[in-house]
């Protein structure tokens, strides 16, 4: 954000061409050892949680860890970033496909995943889960227990609550582009509070008591 803030001035500071270099560096490593390509050929791939793990179905899943705008700056970065200007051999990612295309499979996945990660009551997401694709390519839930970090699996706590941030931050940066798949996400949780709210506090019973600084989302997309 750094750079594309500052590209048109006269002036750069003395950090920006290797700043510059590096961002796009950078967004390469992360889709190249950061995300996993479909078992079955389908056009997904699914956020890794590292470089050594995670990715379908028991290597582990977890929600908050997709980050659909964060993809889709990366993807605009990379989209304008001059080939003259890469010091390195954009590494083979063997599906015959270009960059941006490979960005929208990862940010179409993410979105799939968190869709069908996200409980029916409340709309919210695990800590921790595990992800499958179905022959026609749906992703799925995969049955098993996963869980890292030390949270527990199915509770909504210190992990899944960076999951509505992320979202929102897709929409706060690329509204246009967000707006369909981050409202099917956003609207459950909205519907919830709105609900629950009596006018001056929250009915005892909306949602657990980590959720109350969803205040804050929910003043956001009214």
């Amino acid at each position: 954000m750094a750079v594309k803030a500052l590209e048109n001035d006269a002036q750069k500071p003395v950090w920006y061409n290797e700043v510059k270099v590096w961002a796009d560096a950078s967004s390469t490593s992360f889709l190249y050892y950061n995300t996993k390509p479909s078992k079955s050929g389908n056009a997904n791939r699914i956020v890794k949680l590292g470089s050594c793990w995670g990715g379908w179905e028991t290597e582990g899943q977890n929600p908050s860890y997709h980050s659909p705008g964060s993809y889709r700056l990366m993807k605009d970065y990379q989209k304008d970033f001059p080939n003259s200007d890469r010091d390195y051999m954009m590494p083979n990612f063997q599906d015959g496909i270009s960059t941006e295309a490979r960005w929208n499979r990862v940010i179409d996945t993410s979105y799939e995943f968190l869709d069908e990660a996200q409980c029916d009551d409340m709309g919210l997401v695990p800590n921790w889960a595990m992800a499958t694709e179905a022959g026609s390519g749906e992703i799925n839930l995969y049955p098993g227990s996963f869980s890292g970090s030390g949270t527990p699996q199915y509770e909504f706590g210190a992990e899944a609550s960076r999951t509505v941030w992320r979202v929102l931050l897709d929409v706060a940066m690329y509204p246009n582009d967000a707006f369909e798949n981050a409202e099917n996400f956003l609207s459950p949780l909205h519907g919830r509070l709105d609900q629950g709210f009596t006018g001056n506090s929250w009915n005892d019973n909306t949602v657990s008591s980590s959720f109350d600084f969803f205040l804050f989302f929910s003043i956001y997309i009214s």
